[in-house]
């Protein structure tokens, strides 16, 4: 049956609909314009005549970013469901009915896709040949309110979301951090005392959320003086680039390290007395859009990873 198109969107061509359907999952400019393979400093603009040939505001501006209007959405969610309609048209080209993907959509911070996508590449290549994974990066807060909009069939997360009885959320494992500084540190070793430790500068992280390992002036129960407080920063990936070229040092997640191979690189501290840290992984599934028997073989696949 062929989509119709809703008259409201009748001025709309095939890039300001891919926009659209694509608005909901970025809080900035350059994000979504990053997302979509567009010039970032063209996008603005672009948006703006979006909004002019709607006559409708879709996002709210400020200092930090973009954050989409309710009508928005609206318009958002009948931009998706065309390019739903235009991906199927390009599937039954491609094979039959009864063979045609699945896109299932998995939101989870960046550094916990980049230590399971190996999983979940190795769980489609093996079970669901017919289904395809769409990682995207999100805070806790940005992943609740994904999932009451029904943007996101998946969760894997570090903390345990409060999601609507239609979500089933189990605890699949554990993800071990540590301390690391680069191997040619002038003062770290791989055993010091805590006043030692507090003698050198100290990275902060601000993406890390769950059990609240760092918050404020805490970094795991260790109060950081101000005289040792560095850079902050916001993904793992720029806290590694920041230890391995500098004296600072700051916390990993180490499945991230050991998938890297940058242990030679690193040396990892020990705190006399600091017990082990860990934080418990959560994976999330919405019930009505995902297979259960792919949500269990998923959460049993992370469970065996993060056990390894």
């Amino acid at each position: 049956m062929a989509t119709q198109i809703n008259p409201e969107l009748s001025q709309l061509n095939i890039r300001d609909i891919q926009i659209l359907g694509e608005l909901p999952f970025h809080s900035s400019m350059r994000k979504l314009a990053k997302a979509l393979g567009l010039e970032a400093q063209h996008m603005s603009k672009v948006l703006k005549n979006i909004e002019e040939k709607l006559s409708a505001q879709l996002v709210n501006r400020s200092v930090k970013g973009i954050a989409i209007t309710p009508e928005g959405l609206r318009y958002s969610k009948m931009c998706k469901e065309i390019l739903d309609s235009i991906l199927r048209v390009q599937e039954n080209f491609e094979q039959a009915e009864e063979n045609k993907s699945q896109i299932l959509v998995l939101a989870s911070r960046v550094f916990l896709n980049s230590i399971l996508s190996g999983v979940y590449a190795q769980l489609i290549e093996n079970q669901f040949t017919n289904s395809r994974i769409r990682l995207i990066d999100g805070s806790p807060d940005k992943k609740e309110e994904w999932a009451k909009r029904g943007l996101v069939d998946l969760i894997v997360s570090i903390d345990k979301l409060t999601l609507s009885a239609d979500w089933t959320n189990i605890h699949v494992g554990e993800i071990e951090w540590a301390f690391y500084a680069r191997k040619n540190h002038p003062s770290a070793r791989a055993h010091m005392s805590l006043g030692e430790f507090l003698q050198n500068k100290i990275l902060v992280h601000s993406f890390i959320n769950g059990d609240r390992l760092i918050e404020g002036d805490n970094v795991m129960g260790i109060k950081i003086r101000s005289k040792s407080k560095s850079l902050s920063v916001e993904t793992a990936f720029a806290a590694i680039n920041v230890i391995t070229n500098s004296n600072q040092i700051g916390l990993l997640p180490i499945p991230l390290v050991k998938q890297l191979e940058i242990q030679d690189r690193l040396l990892r501290i020990h705190i006399d007395g600091q017990n082990r840290l860990q934080q418990k992984v959560f994976l999330s599934c919405h019930s009505d859009r995902v297979a259960q028997k792919f949500f269990r073989s998923l959460a049993e696949a992370i469970a065996k990873n993060l056990g390894s």
